[in-house]
């Protein structure tokens, strides 16, 4: 394999699936140009979320799902900080961090549909000028999202969505949303109470099957639901 100088970036491939009806040379020297406008990612990411957002109803699911760019052996590239590798960590049991960046993708997607409709995709550093932290980037992509859907939507955040920080935005301003909670105490209609007290006293009122593909491999299961008063969260401590 060829080897690159550093800082080389190859367009070669990218100018060959293009096609255009000038010369390649020509074709280069654009997408070189605009790879150093520094406006480019805004502009891209404002067309994707405003076409995505024309497909989102108010019963729209908008999973939200924060994850990384592993870049283990990168040392000099600009502001590379220290991430959590999530797949690595599951599979040795243990919790492996390398080089890399952070980053969120959100996606809608119509209930009873397996067809996700692109909204965002977002990288950032912790050691970039500006950062002021995960819950202020990932609450950046969730507004600009409803603000793009008319406030349409249902957000749904796995793990690591019953953070304090989200509950209180996601409250504060009338989001529907849905998130796995997990080892927190939350100030129910009753009193405080940890939150496997609440799932034990949630009525299952609601059964419905749900086919899913996990791995390549079709799966169909029954899940049991229930709803309960409202409840604001209360922080553990």
């Amino acid at each position: 394999m060829e080897s690159k100088p550093p800082g080389d970036t190859r367009l070669s491939s990218i100018v060959r699936a293009i096609k255009d009806d000038v010369a390649p040379i020509q074709t280069e020297k654009r997408l070189s140009r605009n790879i150093e406008d520094e406006t480019l990612e805004r502009e891209i990411s404002a067309a994707i979320l405003s076409e995505g957002a024309r497909h989102v109803r108010k019963d729209t699911l908008i999973l939200v799902d924060p994850t990384e760019i592993r870049k283990e052996y990168a040392y000099k590239m600009e502001y590379v900080t220290r991430v959590r590798d999530a797949s690595r960590s599951s599979k040795e049991g243990r919790n492996v961090v390398i080089n890399g960046y952070h980053g969120c993708i959100a996606a809608a997607c119509t209930s009873g549909s397996r067809k996700t409709i692109p909204l965002a995709l977002k990288l950032w550093s912790s050691r970039a000028p500006g950062f002021k932290g995960e819950n202020d980037e990932v609450l950046k992509i969730i507004n600009d999202i409803f603000e793009a859907t008319g406030g349409k939507g249902i957000v749904v955040y796995d793990r690591g969505g019953d953070r304090p920080a989200f509950y209180g935005d996601f409250i504060e301003k009338g989001r529907d949303f849905i998130v796995r909670v997990k080892s927190r105490s939350v100030l129910s209609w009753n009193g405080l109470h940890e939150i496997r007290f609440l799932a034990e006293n949630c009525t299952m009122q609601h059964r419905h099957h749900v086919t899913f593909d996990s791995h390549g491999r079709e799966c169909n299961i029954q899940i049991s639901f229930g709803t309960m008063p409202r409840m604001s969260t209360c922080p553990s401590t």
